[in-house]
């Protein structure tokens, strides 16, 4: 597989040198002990995630609810993962980096982050051209109104099995009714993450 690798990175045009830097620090990184999640495993898993994701970012929340079902992380830890991707700069596919270093640390970090990315490069590399010729067409359209309902669906399904899992009580219930409605009023995403983070500390330190 490493061969193949090589071969295909090389064929795309990544100097030699790179391609020997990349494929050697992924399979050390691959080799840390001691980790209850193999990163490497975690690179394939967010390579496929990558290649497959289509429309917003959060379709991402639905895709990821696998690593719960495989035990590499709770519930919790996932949305722990989801707020992380909120409050850092960036797209909000650094969620996959917060949830690779919640799996197995800076090694999984770093090769979460390289799968999730990896296929948006190789991929707009590979079909820019036919994606132009394709604008307009009735078939690619009708194919792109489809994905667009199954992204939702999947947003649909994530937002159920974290709300599920996390609210459980009045408190959860009041935090997130407050926040949406905050929201519908056209409250700015950042500060208000800041402010009820800041709430959900002094809530906890308050309860005991």
């Amino acid at each position: 597989m490493l061969a193949l690798a090589g071969l295909a990175l090389a064929a795309l045009g990544l100097v030699e040198w790179g391609v020997v830097l990349l494929l050697g620090l992924i399979w050390m990184l691959s080799r840390v002990p001691a980790l209850s999640v193999e990163p490497i495993g975690l690179f394939w898993f967010f390579l496929l995630e990558g290649s497959t994701l289509f429309g917003s970012g959060y379709v991402l929340m639905g895709l990821m609810q696998d690593m719960v079902t495989r035990g590499w992380l709770t519930s919790s830890e996932l949305l722990n993962a989801l707020a992380l991707g909120q409050i850092t700069p960036g797209p909000l596919l650094t969620t996959a980096t917060a949830a690779g270093y919640l799996a197995a640390g800076i090694p999984g970090a770093l090769l979460s982050t390289l799968g999730i990315f990896l296929p948006s490069f190789v991929f707009t590399f590979l079909v820019a051209g036919i994606l132009q010729r394709l604008q307009g067409h009735p078939l690619a359209e009708a194919f792109l109104t489809g994905a667009s309902g199954a992204a939702l669906g999947l947003i649909g399904w994530a937002l159920w099995l974290l709300g599920h899992e996390t609210l459980v009580g009045w408190a959860e219930w009041l935090f997130t009714l407050l926040a949406l409605g905050l929201l519908l009023r056209k409250f700015p995403p950042l500060p208000l993450l800041g402010l009820f983070g800041l709430g959900g500390a002094l809530w906890r330190i308050w309860m005991g």
